[in-house]
């Protein structure tokens, strides 16, 4: 039960704001005015000064709302606030204030009852993520750190088809302020962040209350499938992945719940293993003409929040009808395929349409299933494709020598000068031994005037060539990290590392450059940029070299339409020496890792 909060101290709690206003706040629920104002399709509530959020329980509707401390004189008439003197005095002014009303079918409004009313801060709601090119959400001006804050019940009888929420106006019949909302039945989301600008009515579903739904379709929410299809083609792997609700589970497999309302974490668990099982042999999936069995399945649990479809890294307890789950299954390959079909078959019990998203490396598009065309197909029309490969890293090493070229001409010249002199009569004799003289002395101090030239060979390395190096080497490895199967990994190292060292740097590899989605599996390298070598030393025999370098990579990867970017800056040790005209990576120590302008990790698995 639910007490009603007053100030402890009368006195004013801010300018312009006594407590006999905020006693006849009480007032607000009570009188129903028929309004119709326009619909405002406009991203940004979330940031709107007011904020009402609506839940549909089992025997009653429960209002939320916070007012901005600016703006209430919008939703409550101040002339009868001065006038109340006391709580009881908030009834006569009833027939002068603005108010929410709830409606059934038949045009009747539910009775309402305040639970509680204060003052306390603002709640802040996290922003949903905008496209890019989308202009900017409106700007309300500055908003009171603290809000009135009610909470309203208005209990109905049995369970309604469906009621009108109407939100407060003026006398001219136009909501009174910015007023954005949210709204749940039970545990369901049934909008996203809208403004509340118009009576608004709900269809409801007491069955299945994700069926519930507004008459506007304008506030259908993102998510509305039961079920979702994502199909990925990557360079070493083919996914299918697949949203589904417990409910629709529950349609497809026994899961032996009985009439549990909530699920603890075993229940959680035996729901996933189930499902996994399953899953094995559902939707058949088909590449390049052949039927093909998944490597590996993983389910999450996974929650709808205000930003969409979110991760759980373990299982937690929660209410039946709000439980989602999240599938991912994995085909490796060699190359991107050239078709991939999926005949899917875990429809809704309703039969709903099951949009599907296609990606590849270019990009992605939305294709649909239904029960009477299940079969959904990628064909790989990628004209400017390059299945990344390592290679070997070039052994060649420049040895590099510095030639003295004018003081080489001067003493070409001085010895033409002095052949001359010796085959001269005496009279021309010095003619030409003095020129000669003067080349041979101008020899030594043009030394400093020289030429670089490079020849292949074994030498110490220099910044150049171990830049070179590092930059093959580094890339090799992005190309290794898309290697799905553990003995196709290991194969890819072969080229790049030495035979004997393969465990020790593989193992490193994963180790220390290893970025795990939320979903636990990898994400993938896109370019390498910034390498920097920071020290080069000799290390055994000539042919041995240990490099201290650092470089910037650029990561993505993501699952179930929602893709995770990154940057991370890395410092390693890379110990390589040269063998049978290629550099082999005998030695790997990722030294940090981190996003830049952060605080540096040792390891950068995140």
């Amino acid at each position: 039960m639910h007490s009603i909060y007053f100030p402890i101290d009368p006195r004013p709690l801010y300018r312009g704001f006594s407590w006999r206003t905020f006693a006849v706040l009480v007032a607000f629920l009570l009188v129903n005015t028929a309004v119709r104002a326009d619909y405002l399709n406009t991203n940004g509530s979330e940031s709107a000064p007011n904020f009402v959020e609506i839940r549909v329980l089992e025997d009653r509707v429960r209002i939320s709302v916070e007012i901005d401390l600016g703006e209430y004189s919008k939703f409550f008439d101040t002339e009868a606030s001065k006038e109340a003197s006391s709580r009881s005095d908030v009834l006569d002014v009833v027939g002068s204030t603005r108010n929410f009303n709830v409606l059934d079918a038949d045009g009747k409004k539910l009775e309402p009852k305040v639970t509680a009313i204060e003052i306390r801060s603002r709640m802040e709601r996290p922003a949903p993520t905008r496209p890019v090119g989308m202009p900017p959400p409106p700007n309300f001006g500055p908003l009171s750190p603290d809000v009135i804050f009610l909470e309203i019940d208005y209990p109905f009888v049995g369970q309604p088809d469906e009621l009108t929420f109407v939100p407060p106006t003026t006398p001219a019949d136009r909501v009174v302020a910015a007023i954005g909302f949210l709204s749940w039945h039970g545990s369901v989301a049934i909008t996203n962040y809208r403004f509340f600008s118009a009576p608004e009515t709900l269809k409801l579903n007491w069955e299945d209350p994700w069926y519930s739904a507004y008459s506007n379709k304008n506030l259908r929410r993102h998510n509305y499938s039961p079920v979702s299809s994502f199909l990925s083609m990557e360079a070493r792997e083919t996914r299918h992945e697949v949203i589904f609700r417990l409910a629709d589970l529950e349609s497809w497999v026994d899961l032996e719940l009985g009439d549990k309302t909530r699920l603890s974490v075993k229940d959680i668990e035996t729901v996933k293993a189930k499902a996994a099982a399953f899953l094995r042999e559902s939707n058949p999936v088909t590449i390049d003409g052949v039927k093909v069995a998944p490597h590996k399945i993983r389910i999450i649990q996974l929650s709808l929040g205000l930003k969409g479809w979110n991760m759980l890294d373990t299982a937690k307890a929660i209410d039946r009808d709000a439980a989602f789950f999240g599938a991912i299954l994995s085909y490796p390959q060699d190359d991107l395929p050239g078709r991939v079909e999926v005949k899917l078959d875990v429809f809704s019990e309703k039969g709903s349409m099951i949009p599907v998203v296609e990606t590849d490396p270019v990009g992605s598009a939305l294709d649909a299933a239904t029960v009477d065309s299940p079969v959904v197909g990628w064909k790989n029309s990628l004209k400017k494709w390059i299945n990344p490969k390592v290679s070997e890293v070039e052994g060649i090493v420049n040895a590099n020598f510095a030639v003295p070229v004018l003081s080489i001409l001067f003493l070409l010249m001085g010895v033409v000068a002095s052949a001359k002199a010796f085959r001269s009569g005496p009279g021309r004799r010095f003619a030409w031994g003095l020129p000669s003289l003067v080349l041979f002395a101008l020899a030594y101090p043009a030394t400093s005037v020289s030429y670089s030239v490079s020849f292949p060979g074994s030498a110490k390395l220099d910044m150049i060539t171990a830049e070179k190096i590092v930059s093959q080497v580094v890339h090799n490895m992005a190309v290794s990290q898309l290697e799905v199967l553990p003995e196709r990994f290991i194969a890819s190292l072969g080229l790049y590392v030495a035979m004997e060292d393969v465990e020790e740097v593989g193992a490193e590899i994963r180790r220390g450059l290893s970025v795990n989605l939320p979903s636990g599996a990898l994400a993938q390298t896109d370019s390498i940029q910034e390498i920097k070598i920071e020290e080069v030393s000799a290390t055994g025999t000539r042919n041995e070299s240990r490099l201290l370098a650092s470089w910037t990579t650029h990561v993505s990867g993501g699952h179930w339409g929602h893709q995770h970017l990154r940057a991370i800056e890395y410092r390693a040790l890379l110990d390589v020496v040269l063998r049978e005209g290629s550099w082999k990576l005998t030695g790997l120590t990722i030294l940090e890792g981190r996003t830049p302008d952060k605080p540096s990790a040792a390891n950068s698995n995140s």
